[in-house]
């Protein structure tokens, strides 16, 4: 009707326009904070395929996610699995391998292990080479050397004592060509010229020149070298079967107690006699003993 008033379309318009209002500033706030936000993420964001440029000296608290990675690979390795990982199967590792000096990463590709090299500088420590050492082969052509025999002592090689055996029948060989001066004689006795007087002679004296070879009569073992007033340097020997040969005036004896000496061996020389029988001339003083009895050299003598 004409006459009726329009307020309650006029209030409507108003609520409209300020709905409007709060919508438009809400608009205007949440476009602040997105514009606030974007550059936040931004920054997480790290691209590792580019090198980053100098901007100073950084920070000691800042954190470097490559430094992260460097310090969790050596942990890694300082660790008992980690050394067991790179010894057991360096080669069978795939996916990125960190080169620490450059920052750059090299992708391998899965089945292909990285090369031998390059994997032990960047992830294996040093090793000790346990490689075995070959023993050099012993060539065909050089002469197996046989070990040598150690030499037997001339101890060890004699005959023993008990090893004699002389017997009448073998005889005896005369120590040297001489005349007889004074004959055997266990019985009666004879004149001898530097005593002066009448005696028994045990022994044979024989004829020879000082410096004269003396040889062995037989076999014998050398039981004992004495000095004796009236036969000088005297020699004993062992012949065996209780038989023992005894040798004086002698010189230079080459022999000592306990070797043997064959039958014909040269084991000293003929000497100037003593005063005991210097009247008599250089002689050989020759004694034959079968047990405690005398017996004539001369009656086994062989011829």
């Amino acid at each position: 009707m004409k006459g009726e008033k329009k307020t309650p379309v006029k209030g409507k318009g108003m609520y409209v326009l300020a709905l409007c209002g709060v919508l438009a500033v809400s608009g205007a706030i949440y476009a602040g904070n997105k514009a606030k936000e974007q550059p936040e993420e931004k920054q997480d964001l790290v691209d590792l395929n580019e090198t980053p440029e100098p901007t100073g000296r950084a920070s000691e608290n800042t954190p470097n996610p490559q430094q992260e990675l460097v310090t969790e690979r050596d942990e890694l390795l300082q660790s008992e699995d980690g050394k067991q990982l790179a010894e057991t199967a360096p080669e069978q590792q795939t996916g990125e391998v960190q080169n620490v000096a450059s920052g750059e990463k090299e992708q391998t590709t899965e089945g292909k292990a990285p090369d031998k090299e390059e994997t032990q500088e960047a992830i294996k420590p040093a090793e000790e080479s346990t490689e075995l050492v070959k023993q050099p082969e012993q060539s065909q052509d050089e002469p197996v050397k046989v070990a040598e025999q150690p030499e037997q002592s001339k101890e060890v090689l004699s005959p023993t004592a008990a090893d004699l055996k002389f017997s009448k029948e073998e005889g005896l060989i005369l120590p040297l060509a001489g005349n007889v001066l004074k004959a055997y004689n266990a019985e009666h006795a004879i004149y001898f010229e530097t005593l002066a007087q009448f005696r028994t002679n045990p022994a044979v004296f024989l004829a020879g020149e000082s410096g004269m070879e003396i040889a062995a009569a037989a076999d014998g073992i050398v039981t004992a070298i004495t000095q004796e007033d009236k036969t000088g340097l005297t020699v004993t020997m062992d012949l065996g079967n209780d038989y023992r040969i005894v040798y004086g005036q002698l010189g230079n004896a080459q022999v000592e107690i306990g070797d043997y000496v064959a039958a014909g061996e040269a084991f000293a020389v003929l000497a100037e006699p003593t005063k005991y029988y210097s009247l008599e001339g250089t002689h050989l003083y020759l004694q034959l003993w079968n047990g405690e009895q005398t017996e004539d050299p001369l009656s086994l003598a062989k011829e």
